[in-house]
């Protein structure tokens, strides 16, 4: 038996994946369809499974970590069935979504219905003029968090810096923009030079911090933690500045009295129960800060139109895939909370409440216009014409009509097989149990959790909070520092399934990174466990490296693909995908790839873990 990775030319592959990984909502619109926080490219999955189709013929594939979809989708483009899994149901609905989407014209319908049912809530909610009368729309309203002084009992603005906003974009010469003295009074100045307070004659150096480390200092000169400030006083949201929009024209401008009492003093009811935020890894921050529930990391105008929009949706929807469309579009939107996210001061555009793999907290809020101005990222009318997007790229991509077949988590007991007719299954509920019966499809193609690096749990509680899903995820496939089933533990139990469900001549083929010894050695036993032996690797370009997460950080840009067959096959030829190396990554990647080869088989020499932690010791990549 021969790796069906010596087909792929990985060099190619690695440049179509970079320039796929800078925009890869341009690249692959369905990936538009719902938020996943680890994604890998189509390029490298398209390979994959064209190598498998040469090579071996393949019909059928399975994922049993399905997340956010990119192996169905390369499987689709084949004429390749997929079984698609996640024990993660907004994952596993996301995708059943993606894969079951109305014409383009059927959504492009349903938004300008849905825009017109709430069209006088959002007009309420949004509309004012420009500074000389001009019509134009609240497109964000820029919040700073305010508090009471235990020492002084003054009223505390927490600005976190000094230049609160530009006027125009760095990129298009903005050198002009509004700017906080210490002691919270906003005024206009220059990002280039000191300024003088127009209201206290501070002298404000544009490059000052004034909540570094997150302690907050009073002008009287008490200093406290900002969690210690926002557990013993209450905390407000006070607007400090609007940004007005129509198409062609924005300005960013101290709120009216009007603007500031629509944001804050007006009575925006909503009909909602979104529950307790969890004490978790990631959500700690939140709950560390005042968050309790997750209403509270909204503004009440902004949850009155999420409230407003679903329940439109239920109103204008023709069809249960047209209603699922128009709700995920809308559930999508909620990412960008209005007490967690962020306002990028040079680029003048918010930040999800998850940037950067993690829950954000910041004392100076971005809430955007939920339906969408003629700028924002991130809003409900963006979200819709993504959709539109994705559909007609299913049209314009898979020759075959897709059938989809969600199967809920309760009813994944039963082992049948896919049927002739059908593209899809998408499955919610650990893969501990594969909804398919022995040895069913010809190669298992995924991209395991990567460890502890992601909490997908964790992130996507905010959305399944918002879809009635707020369930316990303590089976996902992570690793734990207090406790419960490790990581190698749950993925053995999974890989036994995979081998299981995969024909006796099969492939598995995994997308993998990380730059810790630990996460490659627990994977390594769970493959040999699952009488899994190592067939072939090769090194491929994942992510972007120019992204906000990964710049001045020694973060995995680089995947391992490596290549699995029953430990009973015999191997006549491993693929060496070795590559030379350039970077501590590299050869970091390489030495795992070759140790791969070696440990992952049959019968493994004794203290192979300790060899492997010893070959891979010399990387600075370990340790940064």
């Amino acid at each position: 038996m021969e790796s069906i990775l010596d087909l792929i030319d990985f060099s190619k592959t690695s440049k179509r994946a970079r320039k796929e990984s800078r925009s890869r909502e341009t690249h692959l619109p369905p990936v538009s369809t719902y938020r996943w926080w680890a994604r890998r490219t189509s390029a490298v999955s398209d390979a994959v499974v064209e190598a498998a189709v040469q090579k071996e013929g393949i019909d059928a594939l399975c994922d049993p970590f399905a997340g956010g979809g990119t192996f169905t989708l390369s499987a689709l483009l084949k004429d390749v069935s997929a079984y698609g899994q996640d024990v993660n149901p907004w994952a596993a609905s996301g995708l059943a979504t993606m894969l079951d989407l109305p014409s383009s014209e059927v959504l492009k319908e349903s938004a300008r219905k849905l825009e017109e049912a709430a069209s006088d809530q959002i007009e309420n909610a949004y509309q004012t003029e420009f500074r000389n009368g001009d019509e134009a729309e609240i497109a964000h309203t820029l919040r700073v968090a305010v508090t009471t002084c235990p020492e002084c009992g003054e009223k505390i603005r927490l600005f976190p810096y000094a230049v609160v906003s530009l006027l125009n974009r760095k990129d298009s010469g903005g050198k002009e923009g509004w700017l906080a003295c210490s002691s919270g009074h906003l005024f206009c100045g220059s990002i280039n030079e000191s300024s003088e307070c127009e209201e206290c004659g501070e002298r404000v150096e544009p490059d000052a911090q004034y909540t570094e480390g997150r302690i907050a200092e009073c002008p009287c000169g008490y200093e406290a933690k900002i969690s210690d400030l926002f557990e013993s006083s209450d905390l407000d949201w006070e607007p400090v500045l609007v940004e007005r929009a129509v198409r062609g024209r924005r300005e960013i401008d101290t709120p009216t009295e009007e603007e500031c009492k629509t944001a804050s003093d007006r009575e925006w009811d909503y009909d909602l129960d979104l529950g307790t935020i969890p004490q978790t890894t990631e959500t700690r921050v939140l709950r560390r800060h005042g968050y309790e529930t997750w209403e509270d990391c909204y503004p009440d105008r902004q949850l009155h139109l999420l409230d407003t929009l679903l329940k439109c949706c239920d109103e204008v929807a023709t069809s249960k895939k047209d209603r699922k469309a128009l709700r995920i579009a809308v559930i999508g939107s909620a990412e960008m909370a209005g007490h967690l996210s962020r306002w990028d001061r040079w680029y003048l555009k918010s930040y999800e409440a998850m940037a950067n793999h993690r829950y954000n907290f910041t004392t100076l809020s971005c809430e955007p216009n939920v339906w969408g101005a003629s700028v924002g990222r991130g809003t409900v009318r963006r979200r819709l014409t993504q959709i539109r997007k994705a559909s007609e790229w299913f049209d314009n991509n898979v020759s075959s009509k897709i059938t989809v077949e969600e199967i809920s988590k309760q009813n994944r007991e039963k082992q049948e097989s896919l049927p002739n007719d059908l593209s899809a299954r998408v499955v919610v509920g650990s893969s501990e149990q594969i909804a398919l019966p022995d040895n069913e499809v010809p190669l298992v193609f995924t991209d395991p959790p990567y460890h502890d690096d992601v909490r997908y749990g964790d992130l996507s509680a905010l959305f399944r909070a918002w879809t009635d899903t707020a369930i316990d995820l303590r089976k996902e496939a992570v690793a734990r520092r207090n406790g419960g089933i490790s990581y190698s533990e749950k993925l053995k139990t999974i890989f036994r399934e995979c081998k299981r469900v995969l024909e006796p001549e099969g492939h598995m083929v995994i997308s993998f990174a990380n730059r810790n010894p630990e996460a490659w050695i627990d994977l390594f036993e769970s493959f040999i466990d699952a009488d899994f032996r190592a067939c072939g690797f090769g090194i491929v370009h994942s992510e972007n490296e120019t992204d906000h997460s990964k710049r001045g950080v020694n973060a995995c840009t680089l995947d391992l693909v490596l290549d699995l067959v029953g430990s009973d096959e015999k191997v006549d030829d491993f693929w060496d995908g070795s590559i030379e190396a350039d970077t501590d990554q590299e050869w970091y990647l390489n030495r795992v790839g070759m140790s791969f080869l070696k440990y992952v088989q049959p019968a493994p020499p004794d203290g192979w873990r300790e060899k492997f932690a010893q070959e891979t010791s010399a990387s600075d990549f370990t340790t940064g």
